[in-house]
């Protein structure tokens, strides 16, 4: 996106950017989470010791992006953000993934606004995900444990990934689209082309992550 938006791609932006501040400190602020429970039941690690390791997991791999087209850089940060998601409150998920995927700082070549719209992205995409994952898991008949198999954990598990994966993705189309003036078919085609083989193998590492990490 060029340093002067284009109104609709302003109004956009600012839309996605102030949604993905608000969703995540309001689930941060319903949550009432204690940071030195355990973060799951016979699991000796605490909350607070995940997030960190979640954090620095994505923040690793965040450092390796693969460029794509319109000067898009495709993260392959999708398996720990993927496992966040999994394992810890929605909204600390959405904090990691906020603060993980930062692979740099604005610049003359890359603008506030950019920078403050991925992170808002990245936050609103993973607490949606941890949202509608605790919200399955938790049905009638479901397990109370983050990764115990059953049907509704592996329901709300297959719902947070697609979510993950295609709503993120959205969102940059859409943004890069309206900044261009190109169809939202043509960027969907030039950014996605290879993108759905790394998700395809980036999703297992994911969950066999978050599997390890609340197993012990």
């Amino acid at each position: 996106m060029h340093s002067t938006l284009r109104p609709i791609a302003r109004t956009y932006v600012g839309a996605v950017s102030i949604s993905g501040l608000v969703v995540t400190a309001l689930t941060l602020a319903t949550e009432h989470i204690r940071l030195g429970d355990p973060i799951s039941r016979g699991v000796p690690v605490s909350v607070l010791e995940m997030t960190l390791f979640m954090l620095v997991l994505t923040v690793i791999t965040s450092l390796a992006p693969v460029e794509v087209s319109y000067g898009v850089n495709l993260l392959v940060n999708l398996a720990p953000i993927f496992a966040a998601v999994l394992v810890l409150p929605p909204g600390l998920a959405g904090l990691v993934a906020a603060v993980g995927s930062i692979d740099r700082l604005p610049s003359r070549n890359y603008q506030w606004y950019r920078f403050v719209f991925n992170r808002s992205m990245q936050a609103l995409v993973a607490t949606t995900a941890g949202l509608v994952y605790v919200a399955v898991r938790s049905q009638p008949g479901g397990s109370n444990n983050q990764l115990g198999l059953d049907f509704n954990v592996l329901a709300g598990g297959l719902l947070a990934l697609l979510i993950v994966s295609f709503m993120n993705s959205g969102l940059v189309i859409t943004a890069v689209a309206l900044e261009t003036g190109e169809s939202i078919r043509k960027v969907s085609d030039l950014i996605l082309r290879g993108a759905v083989v790394s998700y395809l193998g980036l999703a297992p590492l994911g969950a066999m992550m978050a599997f390890l990490a609340v197993s012990g």
